[in-house]
């Protein structure tokens, strides 16, 4: 897709525990994709000169900071989220833009490009945005998306107010 648009392009990758399948699959996205891939302990060395070579930098930032967030609201429930997007962004003056795909009912793929999300304010608000703009897609097409982590912590683990799902009681 992007290799198709002719944007070079990196993506910031979790570390694994098997270096064989990060090496594996950081050569299979060059190969297939032409993506760099970054482990993100490597990003906060590797990203800045990507964004001002004019690269675009790929985050997967929809699931629940390991190392904790800002405070966001995400399908009506408390949620941290990741201020990676929101800080590179702002801090390098690179647009941020929130890429979805899902599939059409002829089978082909319909990717959408929203943005560039204004990184005015605080971390937290410019999270918010884009944030809003995943949910937002979600709500589009909710029988496409899975999740196959925790998105949404324990309250008491993420340090967040609990919030009650309708019509149940919380014992104590």
């Amino acid at each position: 897709m992007l290799r198709d648009l002719r944007l070079p392009s990196s993506v910031l990758l979790k570390r694994q525990h098997n270096e064989w399948t990060l090496r594996w699959f950081q050569e299979s996205l060059e190969r297939w994709y032409g993506l760099e891939g970054i482990v993100k302990s490597e990003a906060l060395e590797k990203t800045p000169s990507r964004l001002r070579a004019g690269r675009v930098v790929l985050f997967y930032a929809d699931q629940h900071p390991i190392a904790g967030g800002v405070p966001a609201t995400f399908f009506s429930r408390p949620v941290e989220a990741a201020t990676g997007p929101a800080l590179f962004a702002r801090r390098y003056r690179a647009p941020l833009v929130v890429v979805t795909a899902s599939v059409a009912s002829d089978g082909t793929q319909d990717v959408r490009f929203d943005g560039p999300v204004s990184t005015e304010g605080s971390l937290s608000e410019i999270s918010q945005r884009w944030l809003d703009l995943i949910e937002s897609r979600v709500r589009e097409h909710p029988e496409q998306w899975l999740w196959m982590h925790r998105r949404w912590r324990e309250p008491a683990a993420a340090g967040l107010e609990p919030v009650e799902a309708a019509g149940s009681a919380r014992s104590r």
